[in-house]
């Protein structure tokens, strides 16, 4: 079974399409986004192509094939 790793996204959905598009071409068969998905934080530039709304879509359109591993501090 092949895994893909991806974190720190930050709301960035040219990069996470980047990844998709990595997984698929390499027919992986999990995707496991390990966290910081939207948020950009207060000390980092807003990224180009922050689209929070396409990367909930985005995600949600692979949730059978998606695990995410959420921490809290």
């Amino acid at each position: 079974m092949k895994y893909l790793l991806v974190s720190d996204i930050h709301g960035c959905r040219p990069a996470l399409q980047k990844v998709l598009q990595f997984y698929d071409e390499n027919h992986c068969d999990m995707l496991c986004v390990l966290g910081d998905i939207l948020n950009y934080g207060p000390r980092n530039r807003i990224p180009e192509g922050i689209d929070a709304q396409g990367i909930v879509a985005d995600l949600n359109a692979r949730a059978h094939e998606t695990t995410l591993h959420l921490v809290c501090r």
